[in-house]
């Protein structure tokens, strides 16, 4: 059971135009503690049939959201994020209970988020502040506009840091939003649309709906008036939602979740290179799209680097996320669990070793203990598909120029991580791994608190689109 200080937060119903609906359907979805397996809300899912309604209702909207002032719109976005900042604790104890995440984590993901929030308000002041640039004689004229409704479709693994990003780089923009949630955790995007409210952001500018992610999505990337789609997840679902659209091009932004490798050179620090293993790899259970998923270590200290991560898992504490001193909750759902018990049968029938872990915890079916498979090789499946769960395969690699092309051999999108203490080598690395960010020598400064300006930025131009108008004599 859910005991908050602020009730308000806890929402069962759709946001819709700045109130809270009821679906008409019957249809409800159980959101679920997977540290307890209890039910701790019902979620009233949105009748299919009504969601050209809401589309209708955020074009509206976001015509006169984007005729405000961007200070304005700043002074909006601010007041949202002070209240995120002063409903820490509840929202962390709604993350936890329907996410699994220990509080620490889910403290931490909503000071995050919110930190986010004011550097989007930063950058989208500056960004609509330069809306009007003059080429010479003011022949050409440019304008940066808002691209219009945006769709964001959301994962569960950081219910909140990926609803702030989304939503407020296009209100940020000047957009407004239809927000499908993750069905797991769909608790906390409903707080924090409540907070939305509070803060004052006019009707309509956010919407949040739940039910079915594969019939909403096809609705939304089908609309002729939403003109921005926003996905983060799994790469199948992401190709799945592009194989439901129809003729009809929308802008898409994805994120998506594939095998981000981790390099350990043998010149590189072991006691840096376990503790960035150890943060990357387990926060969050391994269920996040930044966790290290195939680690490949030299085989000079392949021997000595497993034995100091052994030694350093032993300190895991696994439990519920409202225990004291817990680092390890349970997986989001079964179907996560049972994914790693079928990468553990594959590796373990192509010759892999079980160092440590390999089975459920004695804490309950939703939660794993923290595995190492070491032996791995590339035709285990572990090597061509997400684990996102706490299980580590370790591949062994003899030269420079072997590993970059190990770790090219699968898709690895967003993140990449070296370690080494030579520069050249170091260099040479990074330069040769297909990868949008490449993490060097992380530990306590990682990627999950990367709330830089760029960012930002590139985060709220992704919403705007640039009109050039072409005049025939000076303005």
């Amino acid at each position: 059971m859910l005991i908050l200080k602020n009730l308000h937060l806890l929402k069962t119903n759709n946001l819709v135009n700045g109130k809270w609906i009821e679906s008409t359907t019957g249809e409800v979805l159980d959101v679920i503690n997977p540290a307890t397996d209890e039910i701790i809300a019902h979620i009233f899912n949105i009748d299919i049939t009504k969601i050209d309604k809401v589309i209708n209702v955020a074009n509206k909207a976001q015509k006169l959201w984007s005729r405000v002032e961007s200070k304005e719109r700043t002074k909006y976005i601010n007041q949202w994020h002070d209240l995120l900042l002063a409903n820490v604790e509840d929202l962390a104890k709604i993350i936890t209970a329907e996410q699994g995440k220990p509080l620490a984590e889910s403290r931490q993901e909503i000071v995050q988020a919110a930190s986010f929030l004011l550097q989007l308000s930063l950058e989208g002041e500056a960004i609509t502040d330069r809306a009007s640039v003059e080429a010479k004689e003011n022949k050409v004229k440019k304008v940066k506009e808002p691209i219009g409704v945006c769709a964001a479709i959301t994962s569960s693994d950081s219910p909140a840091a990926i609803v702030i990003e989304k939503v407020g780089a296009a209100l940020a923009a000047g957009c407004s939003v239809i927000l499908k949630p993750a069905s797991e955790t769909p608790l906390t995007a409903l707080a924090i649309g409540q907070l939305a409210i509070d803060a004052g952001i006019p009707a309509g500018v956010i919407n949040i709906i739940t039910g079915s992610a594969k019939k909403i999505a096809a609705v939304l990337i089908n609309s002729h008036l939403v003109h921005k789609v926003t996905f983060t997840g799994s790469s199948a679902a992401g190709q799945a939602l592009i194989k439901n659209s129809d003729d009809r091009l929308t802008k898409v932004t994805f994120e998506l979740r594939d095998s981000p490798p981790l390099i350990v050179f043998s010149d590189a620090d072991l006691n840096v290179a376990v503790e960035g293993l150890m943060r990357s790899k387990f926060h969050n259970a391994g269920q996040s799209c930044l966790c290290a998923n195939r680690i490949y270590v030299h085989a000079d200290i392949y021997v000595a680097f497993i034995k100091k991560l052994i030694s350093q898992m032993q300190t895991i504490k696994i439990g519920s996320g409202t225990e004291e001193g817990t680092n390890l909750g349970p997986l989001i759902n079964f179907a996560a669990i049972e994914r790693i018990e079928k990468h553990i049968r594959d590796l373990l029938a192509k010759g892999g070793r079980l160092a440590t872990g390999g089975s459920r915890h004695f804490k309950g079916d939703r939660f794993y203990q923290p595995t190492i498979i070491i032996d791995a090789t590339m035709d285990m499946l572990v090597a061509h598909e997400e684990v996102f769960g706490p299980l580590v395969p370790i591949f062994k690699f003899e030269s420079d120029a072997e590993v970059v092309l190990l770790a090219n051999s699968r898709r690895h999108g967003q993140m990449s991580y070296v370690y080494s203490t030579n520069t050249n080598r170091i260099a040479r690395t990074v330069a040769g791994l297909d990868s949008d960010f490449v993490g060097v020598n992380l530990t306590k400064e990682m990627l999950f608190d990367d709330v830089s300006a760029e960012r930002a930025a590139s985060s709220i131009n992704a919403h705007i689109h640039t009109k050039r108008i072409y005049v025939t004599s000076s303005v």
